[in-house]
């Protein structure tokens, strides 16, 4: 079962984006839960994206960000490029969970030991010079709107819908949802 993480509701700015971002990461990942191979690479036949790609995808955004542009690693691959959204017949949910929690955890690190005001140099068309801090936020972003379309492809799927009744109810524990749960949950 995947973790969850419920962001404070006091904190730092690098506590609050470091927790925003665990929080659809780990989201993520108990969205795919539960569900055949099969079912994983099932292509949705709106959006094209099958849930195993869509994970794989976002392994390779965490390393071209984090490692790559932030810290000027080599990276291989592109986040858009042929090869970042078909997983391979060994990259099964198993693999892709543990790249995916190896590359958000070096993530974490990176954003826990540097200035948030660090400039990241971008050399593409859509981004100029960026800090840190627009990279956690970018983060949240980019990995918000993915599981989005998991969460549609997943209803596709098996019909479940809503989010992890463990965060509600640590939501409504924490009071930042004192009604509780709002979604249909699965079990």
């Amino acid at each position: 079962m995947t973790d969850f993480a419920v962001p404070p509701l006091v904190g730092t700015e690098r506590e609050m984006l470091i927790a925003f971002n665990n929080q659809q990461r780990e989201a993520m990942l108990w969205k795919l839960e539960g569900l055949s191979d099969a079912q994983l690479r099932q292509l949705h036949p709106v959006t094209g994206f099958c849930l195993l790609g869509l994970l794989k995808h976002l392994v390779r955004v965490e390393r071209i960000w984090f490692q790559g542009r932030v810290l000027g690693e080599p990276v291989a691959g592109e986040a858009n490029d042929d090869t970042a959204w078909v997983p391979t017949g060994d990259e099964a949910f198993a693999v892709l969970s543990q790249q995916y929690r190896q590359a958000f955890g070096r993530s974490n690190a990176i954003a826990e030991s540097l200035p948030l005001d660090r400039t990241v140099a971008v050399t593409s068309a859509t981004f100029g010079p960026v800090s840190l801090q627009w990279v956690l936020y970018h983060m949240i972003e980019e990995t918000a709107r993915h599981l989005g379309h998991a969460d549609v492809i997943r209803q596709s799927i098996d019909g479940a819908t809503g989010v992890n009744p463990a965060y509600e109810q640590t939501r409504a524990a924490v009071g930042s949802h004192p009604e509780g749960p709002r979604h249909e949950q699965r079990s």
